[in-house]
């Protein structure tokens, strides 16, 4: 049975093309701005790594407080709702053998949306 289900879905799998991969969000001027800021930040609480002073103290809790997720850009998000939004309604009409991997496309969809959300 299971080997069945295996073949089918591999069947299934090779009818459609496999779905565009979407590009990274890309990390705007600002970010990047930030991202060096703390690096410099950080780098010079290591040089006195050896001993820890006040400065040095003070140093790593200004570079941890500074600290702040990264946003997503709204476009990628976007671009994922609309995904998913086209593959459940294709999931939905589907009535072959190979629904199963209609599904399976919405369900990966779908994580990658949720992961996308959680970097927030």
């Amino acid at each position: 049975m299971w080997d069945d289900v295996e073949e089918l879905s591999q069947a299934a799998s090779s009818k459609k093309p496999e779905p565009e991969e979407l590009e990274p969000a890309p990390i705007s001027q600002a970010d990047m701005d930030f991202i060096r800021e703390t690096q410099t930040a950080l780098m010079a609480a290591r040089k006195g790594a050896g001993e820890i002073d006040m400065d040095t103290l003070r140093a790593l809790e200004t570079a941890a407080a500074s600290f702040q997720k990264v946003k997503v850009s709204s476009e990628r998000l976007k671009s994922l709702e609309a995904a998913l939004e086209a593959a459940i309604a294709s999931a939905k009409e589907c009535t072959g053998d190979d629904c199963a991997v209609e599904w399976e496309v919405v369900e990966e969809i779908s994580a990658a949306k949720s992961r996308v959300e959680n970097t927030d």
